[in-house]
């Protein structure tokens, strides 16, 4: 007995050392555990119908509620009553308490609903110094008083610079996208060296391609131009339909060519990344166009307009002026595009048989731009030539370069829909109240 006892103690021993051994050295995988919060919904009057993310709960107000920490959309319901605010978002924490309150009323609330094209953009009322939201936003009124209304949003001129509204009480109003006009300041001009026959080629296309298409910015914000260069074969057929321009362009930026082609040309300046001849992939793109939005406002537009009904092409381009500005280095370059061709068999030795944003003609005159003035406009006129064509397809490019430096610093397209409105102009350029581009 006692020879037994003294094993059993000893296997009873080794078992819990094991076990301490075990949990010990299952302590850095253990998932870790956060208390549940508590959410107390509450309304006036009482015994309100609750909802937690759509879902109708067992329990009326006033009630809290045990949950995990997360984010949530409460909202309550009583039949003949309308609840102000119509729903609340709740980001509950570990641990934490919250309260949401809603009072009904047997009023519908009076609600001002404001839109705006982009969205995103701060919505002010009656000149305050905070913003009420952004766009698209509901906003419950205290009763039907008229309300003034502007917008700001970075990197944007807005016009009108404030717009009267009078409510309807107890009712939705809603502020259409295109009471206000949203422009952007500053639109990136990107080009490209390019050629049926080159080996990477096709990876650019691929990759500027799906920034464009895929990227979240319009053409208001970053256009593209892709020249046909000579090498590594003459053959390509952009190239020959005019090799004299394709050529130039391609001198212009021989710098930039020391590895051969593809290159990608963003504002003037080559740029670099991961892809094929070190230029950049569509993430790539994305960040450097973003940084360029990110600079100094030009302080102009350009806006294009053209008929494309004929052969010759009349193209009016407007260079308007927001703030004064001195664009007496600046050379205007204004382009003849199409943004798709599509052969059934591929021209070249890559197999491409789609391109896009393909350059086809320039003016010959180049005009210099000058000193201006807020509210100026200048206007400039000439004719390009288009081939047989779709015309869906074809667009006016023109863009404001410093020869010297390479720079360019600002662009526009006939597709722009958007023009500089005169609404936009203001007598003080710094006038951050007028402009609304960069109000805090």
């Amino acid at each position: 007995m006692r020879t037994f006892f003294v094993a059993r103690r000893a296997v009873l021993l080794t078992a819990a050392l094991l076990t301490v051994i075990f949990v010990a050295a299952s302590c850095g995988r253990v998932e870790p555990t956060y208390e549940p919060g508590q959410l107390e919904v509450t309304s006036t009057p009482a015994e309100a119908l609750i909802y937690i993310d759509g879902v109708l709960q067992e329990q009326t107000t006033p009630h809290t509620f045990i949950l995990d920490a997360n984010r949530y959309e409460v909202s309550v319901a009583m039949d003949g009553y309308f609840a102000d605010p119509p729903s609340s978002t709740v980001n509950l924490g570990p641990a934490e308490r919250v309260v949401r309150h809603f009072t009904l009323s047997n009023d519908a609330p009076t609600i001002l609903t404001v839109l705006s094209s982009p969205e995103g953009a701060s919505v002010y009322l009656n000149a305050e110094s905070e913003p009420r939201g952004v766009t698209p936003l509901d906003i419950t009124l205290d009763d039907a008083s008229p309300v003034d209304i502007s917008l700001a949003l970075d990197g944007y001129y807005v016009a009108p610079a404030t717009l009267s509204v009078t409510p309807t009480a107890h009712e939705t109003t809603v502020v259409p996208a295109d009471s206000f006009h949203l422009r952007s300041s500053k639109t990136v001009m990107m080009e490209g060296l390019s050629n049926v026959n080159c080996g990477g080629c096709p990876d650019l296309a691929t990759n500027v391609h799906a920034f464009m298409h895929d990227g979240g910015i319009g053409l208001d914000r970053a256009l593209y131009m892709k020249y046909s260069m000579n090498y590594p074969t003459p053959n390509d057929p952009h190239y020959r339909y005019n090799e004299i321009e394709n050529a130039d362009r391609g001198v212009y930026y021989q710098n930039y060519q020391g590895t051969g082609i593809p290159v990608l040309v963003i504002d003037g300046e080559k740029a670099t990344g991961t892809a094929a001849n070190n230029t950049p992939n569509d993430q790539e793109i994305a960040v450097l166009v973003n940084d360029a939005l990110a600079g100094d406002r030009p302080g102009f537009l350009i806006d294009c307009e053209a008929d494309f009904t004929n052969t010759t092409v009349p193209v009016t381009v407007s260079v308007t002026a927001m703030e004064d500005v001195d664009l007496s280095n600046l050379t205007l370059y204004v382009a003849l595009v199409q943004d798709y061709i599509h052969y059934d068999d591929a021209p070249g030795s890559q197999g491409e048989t789609d391109f896009h944003w393909i350059f086809r003609d320039r003016l010959d005159t180049l005009p210099t731009l000058a000193n201006m003035t807020a509210g100026q406009v200048l206007t400039y006129e000439g004719d390009l030539t288009r081939g047989e064509w779709d015309l869906s397809t074809l667009h006016i490019i023109a863009f404001a370069q410093d020869d010297a430096t390479k720079t360019i610093y600002q662009a526009g397209i006939s597709a722009m829909t958007e023009k500089a409105p005169a609404a936009l102009f203001v007598a003080d350029p710094t006038d951050r109240q007028a402009l609304r581009e960069d109000r805090p």
